[in-house]
């Protein structure tokens, strides 16, 4: 039962970052002016990357006693998006938007 919630945390992590990846962010850049998109798209990246972060958190406990090395690879991925989400969060603010 494990192994069935580490699969799926595992697929709603890569679901979720290809949606942001190839259709939140195609789709604001067609719909709207480019400095508007780019201010929305500012704003969801401390969402975007706390969703990283949960996901493949989760994702790593529940690899755990599966796969250690799959574990060891998303807690990998959710320690490098702590750092990341900081600093875009800080130039996101040094470019005007809270």
């Amino acid at each position: 039962m494990t192994l069935s919630f580490a699969v799926l945390a595992t697929a709603l992590l890569f679901g979720g970052m290809t949606l942001y990846s190839f259709s939140f962010a195609a789709f604001l850049f067609n719909a709207l002016p480019a400095p508007a998109a780019g201010a929305a798209l500012r704003k969801a990246f401390p969402w975007f990357y706390f969703f990283v972060i949960a996901t493949s958190s989760l994702a790593a406990v529940l690899w755990w006693q599966h796969d250690a090395a799959a574990a060891a690879l998303l807690a990998a991925v959710a320690f490098s998006t702590v750092p990341v989400r900081q600093w875009l969060s800080q130039n996101a603010q040094l470019h005007g938007t809270p």
